[in-house]
């Protein structure tokens, strides 16, 4: 097997094409078709450029698979895979199957897709008319948010409930609030509640509330009328006295004891 060897900076061997063929190609049938290996700590084993500077222009390195992976990275310590871009997503996965996903991660104990931003989100997700963002889990929870000085999680709906929760077991609630020491439930706002009030039917409730309010507001009318009573009691009262202390005083005037 003949062997290329460079001792400066040129490469050992070149391969070019000045048509539309391949500059190199390896073929194997049982093994890798071109391997690249390097003990430099920057430089890579294999390494594609396309130095097109305009749109459209094709990609670096190019792996097609017709029943394997396309591109396969490993590392014992690192990253398995990197993308990076200056102007554009580091890493892009596209899927023409309903079923399998455009991008995805697997961890038997750890997180599989981890997203991390110091400004923005760490994680978006957008979509046209399905679920933007969904969790499933089969004993833990679905979604779970933390913040340690802002809501865990927010709603916001134009046109909808900013916040659906549905429970299927009749003896949990679609949604909760917990908080020993504070509030369970705020709410900002009108409130509609159908069904029960905590054992109380809602309708029995406003209708008892409402004869409670008509006796209070009999109860202050009576009140009112007692209380003008006592105020033309103690007018009446004040006149006698007046009228009882120019009786006794008009024999004093007249020089005659009393």
């Amino acid at each position: 097997m003949p062997t290329f060897t460079s001792t400066d900076t040129n490469p050992a061997v070149v391969g070019q094409n000045t048509d539309n063929g391949i500059g190199v190609l390896g073929t194997s049938v049982q093994n890798d078709a071109v391997h690249g290996n390097t003990s430099s700590s920057n430089a890579a084993g294999v390494s594609g450029f396309n130095t097109k500077t305009d749109a459209p222009a094709g990609p670096g390195v190019l792996g097609v698979s017709v029943m394997g992976v396309g591109v396969h990275g490993h590392s014992s310590s690192s990253a398995g895979i990197v993308g990076d871009s200056d102007a554009f997503d580091g890493v892009e996965g596209t899927t023409r199957s309903n079923i399998a996903a455009g991008v995805a991660g697997h961890n038997d104990t750890g997180n599989g897709v981890l997203g991390d931003s110091k400004t923005g989100r760490g994680v978006f997700g957008n979509s046209e008319s399905g679920d933007a963002v969904f969790g499933n889990s089969t004993s833990g929870r679905g979604v779970v948010g933390l913040s340690n000085s802002q809501a865990g999680v927010v709603g916001d709906s134009q046109t909808f409930d900013g916040v659906f929760g549905r429970s299927h077991n009749p003896a949990a609630a679609g949604v909760s609030g917990h908080n020993p020491g504070g509030l369970a439930g705020f709410f900002e706002g009108n409130v509609t509640v159908t069904g029960l009030l905590n054992g109380v039917a809602i309708g029995s409730l406003v209708q008892q509330l409402s004869s409670l309010q008509q006796q209070v507001s009999s109860l202050q009318q009576q009140v009112n009328s007692l209380t003008t009573r006592v105020a033309n009691d103690e007018e009446t009262i004040a006149v006698l006295q007046q009228a009882i202390q120019t009786i006794i005083g008009a024999p004093n005037a007249a020089g005659i004891p009393v």
